[in-house]
């Protein structure tokens, strides 16, 4: 089953990103899978861990190319991963805390984060890298 569905509207036309997007996208719906099944208590930990790991090695991927371009937005976009990391936090330890509403607030969370982060806000500097001949 799947919450979000990859589109064209998507894609910033840099491969690795869209490709790291592609699995970002997966992992909520994994989630969603898992709520529906009514087995996303056993996994949530493993998913939010995961969802950090691979967030942190897609913002990262994203600020070198920032730096590398001089991209104007910079800091305000390495804002928003710091926010996203801050709440996946919070998600976890709430979770660790055997809050059983965590499930259903991540998916929610994570699904609009990504459809807007990526829509909003990592649509911003598509036109940056295409007049820099990145995409």
């Amino acid at each position: 089953m799947t919450l979000i569905k990859w589109a064209a509207q998507y894609k910033v036309n840099i491969e690795e990103i869209d490709q790291q997007h592609v699995k970002l996208i997966d992992l909520v719906n994994k989630l969603y899978t898992a709520l529906k099944n009514g087995g996303a208590k056993a996994i949530l930990e493993g998913i939010l861990t995961e969802m950090m790991d691979y967030a942190e090695y897609h913002f990262d991927a994203e600020e070198t190319l920032f730096g590398l371009h001089l991209y104007p937005e910079t800091m305000h976009h390495i804002q928003e991963h710091n926010i996203f990391k801050k709440i996946v936090i919070s998600l976890k330890e709430k979770h660790e805390n055997e809050d059983y509403s965590t499930s259903m607030e991540t998916m929610f969370f994570l699904r609009e984060w990504l459809t807007k982060h990526i829509l909003e806000e990592d649509q911003k500097y598509v036109p940056f890298f295409e007049g820099k001949g990145v995409c």
